[in-house]
């Protein structure tokens, strides 16, 4: 299949969006990781297990469509570039995630002391902005 027959990159619009919501969603992705880690969530936060479940299979399935073996004449699109760092980057985070939950109550106590103004803070505007 040619590069210009591929709906993933002759269709401008949904192009445009899935180069969007890769883009989007790693920064939301570091975003709760940082906020994890400073202590923000007392335990990891709801809906991780389906979110982390759901971007997993969006990110192989478009991995095997865009680069499976049957696939003539293909040519790499910065989308392309970009799913692949993300995916990488993103399994990364997720391994560093589940390896600091699995020694959460011994870290957590060290980093809280230097984070937890820094949380409280993050509170008082949220609950500024939200009330």
């Amino acid at each position: 299949m040619a590069a210009d027959k591929d709906i993933l990159v002759s269709n401008k619009f949904i192009y445009n969006l899935q180069y969007t919501f890769v883009r989007w969603f790693r920064y939301i992705t570091a975003l709760v990781v940082i906020l994890y880690i400073i202590g923000f969530f007392a335990k990891v936060p709801v809906g991780y297990t389906e979110v982390k479940f759901i971007f997993e299979f969006l990110i192989a399935l478009f991995l095997l469509y865009r680069f499976n073996g049957y696939r003539k004449n293909m040519v790499l699109t910065d989308l392309d570039k970009e799913v692949a760092f993300t995916g990488g980057e993103y399994l990364l985070i997720v391994s560093l995630v589940d390896v600091l939950a699995g020694y959460e109550d011994k870290i957590r106590p060290k980093v809280l002391h230097y984070t937890q103004p820094l949380v409280d803070y993050i509170k008082v505007v949220f609950e500024d902005v939200f009330n």
